[in-house]
């Protein structure tokens, strides 16, 4: 897992600071499923999903939610969770 790259990737195409949602889409749970999350770091990360949903897929919503999912998730989670964002990324593209 360390050597999984640690860049945020966008959805967003030329947008940089979008990570697991695409425009018209809500984010869900399917992104951090495979974590091994905590009953707790689940219980947040569901909220933290909700709250960003309900702002929308914006720079902004996206911006506030990679920052508290950082102090959610440890270290080795937030690669994965950064990986598979860039997985769901390169799926919408295809």
């Amino acid at each position: 897992m360390a050597a999984l790259a640690f860049a945020v990737t966008p959805a967003f195409a030329g947008d940089k600071d979008h990570a697991c949602c695409t425009k018209g889409e809500k984010m869900d749970s399917a992104s951090f499923a495979s974590l091994n999350l905590t009953a707790e770091q689940k219980t947040k990360m569901d909220a933290l999903v909700e709250k960003c949903n309900t702002a929308g897929c914006t720079k902004e919503s996206m911006t506030a939610f990679m920052k508290s999912a950082e102090t959610v998730l440890n270290k080795d989670q937030m690669v994965a969770f950064k990986a598979a964002c860039e997985k769901k990324h390169e799926e919408k593209k295809s």
